[in-house]
């Protein structure tokens, strides 16, 4: 997936964007010399808006980060690699813009301690400190195409004389979806010969009628991915091949395979059995289709209503 926009630029409007409002009432208060009580009073309430800025500014800060983060992983296995833990490996890329140490070029100048230490900055020209911190950031399945973010993060904000000071903390959430994501099991699994972007289905439960195979076929044929009890997108950046109640799964094309010179095996052609080699129930070819290479598994025959044209092999 391409991502466009200088890196890190969004850092420094952000920034600037926070602050100008700020500045703009401290310089007021010199051009109208008001009195101590006033100029406390307008400092304080400049600073309670910086804070209001810097906290509604937090989730977009995180959808930006983290969606390259998980574009990093998602690269990162796709050039050969499984990850250990899509947990580990997501906050060590929004946290040092790295996974399992090797720097990500799309994380450059862009990960979380790029912005916070952004906002640090500037505000220190105004002699207020801002320190913030990611106390905590995970990843997870929200449900089968889409990821949830979620950070809880300390804000600490003060000026030069103690005026006034703040320390907030606050959880902030964005989703992400995997709509165009690579999928690295085909990646790994072909030895980079075959690439597959997700893209969900519009067949679900309706992929014959009677002997009418046309909607399985284009399903095939354009690699949809429909929800399944195998494994998640981010089981899939692991190389784990267990069922999940967020799963998703596509139908192997044995021509591809072909084409490219990628291994092929007479297996289910659902997608995580096929190159997981798990064991299934009875293998059959599925008449109207494919039927020289077009093979699913018993379990597999309802989901795609194929179980009135299915040919047992063997």
């Amino acid at each position: 997936m391409a991502v466009t926009g200088k890196k890190g630029i969004f850092f420094t409007v952000t920034a600037a964007m926070l602050l100008l409002a700020l500045a703009i009432m401290l310089s007021m208060q010199a051009t109208y010399q008001p009195t101590d009580r006033t100029v406390t009073e307008t400092r304080i309430t400049s600073m309670n808006d910086f804070a209001k800025s810097v906290q509604n500014d937090l989730q977009r800060g995180l959808y930006i980060t983290g969606f390259r983060a998980i574009i990093s992983m998602d690269a990162y296995a796709s050039n050969g690699t499984f990850l250990n833990s899509s947990q580990a490996s997501f906050r060590e890329a929004v946290i040092n813009g790295s996974i399992n140490g090797q720097p990500m070029e799309l994380m450059k100048d862009t990960t979380f301690a790029n912005w916070t230490a952004g906002i640090s900055t500037k505000s220190k020209e105004l002699d207020i400190y801002t320190n913030i911190t990611a106390d905590s950031i995970t990843i997870r399945q929200q449900d089968s195409w889409t990821l949830l973010i979620e950070s809880n993060i300390t804000i600490n904000i003060t000026d030069s004389l103690n005026t006034a000071t703040w320390h907030i903390n606050k959880t902030v959430t964005t989703t992400i979806s995997i709509i165009g994501l690579e999928d690295p099991l085909f990646t790994l699994n072909t030895q980079g010969m075959v690439s597959r972007t997700i893209n969900s289905t519009q067949y679900e439960g309706a992929y014959t009628s009677l002997n009418d195979t046309t909607s399985l076929k284009a399903h095939i044929d354009n690699h949809y991915y429909a929800n399944s009890t195998g494994p998640s997108f981010l089981m899939r950046l692991e190389g784990n091949y267990a069922s999940s109640a967020y799963g998703i799964e596509s139908i192997v094309n044995i021509p591809e395979l072909q084409q490219s010179g990628a291994p092929q095996y007479q297996r289910s052609m659902v997608d995580y059995k096929y190159f997981g080699n798990l064991t299934t129930t009875g293998l059959y070819k599925i008449a109207n289709t494919y039927e020289n290479w077009l093979i699913l598994d018993n379990s597999s025959l309802d989901k795609y209503q194929a179980r009135s044209l299915a040919q047992a092999i063997g």
